[in-house]
């Protein structure tokens, strides 16, 4: 059996112009929840819209500077869809051999 872990990842955009990094890997599902909401909540205070008055140069401006702005997401990218946490499960293996020895009991008959 093996353990696993949550990843805490960060995404904006769209399409051809969709981003995703990741932010930091957790034993307890617990905390990657706290992780995501702690982020979310700092992005939101950052969030930065384009606005109706079509002053583009100004909105890339302002949230350009809201970039590496969170603490709690410091490569933290925004665009006009914002950015959106998640965290998800992967197994965590001691070594390889030990993934690679999964892999052949799947393929035994």
């Amino acid at each position: 059996m093996t353990n696993q872990i949550y990843i805490v990842q960060g995404s904006t955009g769209e399409y051809s112009d969709h981003t995703e990094w990741v932010i930091a890997a957790y034993r307890k599902e617990e905390e990657a929840q706290a992780h995501v909401a702690a982020a979310t909540a700092r992005a939101r205070e950052l969030k930065v819209d384009p606005g109706s008055d079509g002053r583009i140069k100004d909105w890339y401006q302002k949230r350009k500077s809201a970039e590496g702005q969170n603490q709690f997401d410091p490569q933290m990218q925004i665009d006009y869809t914002g950015v959106y946490y998640t965290y998800y499960p992967v197994d965590l293996y001691t070594s390889f051999a030990s993934y690679k020895a999964r892999e052949a009991a799947w393929q035994t008959p």
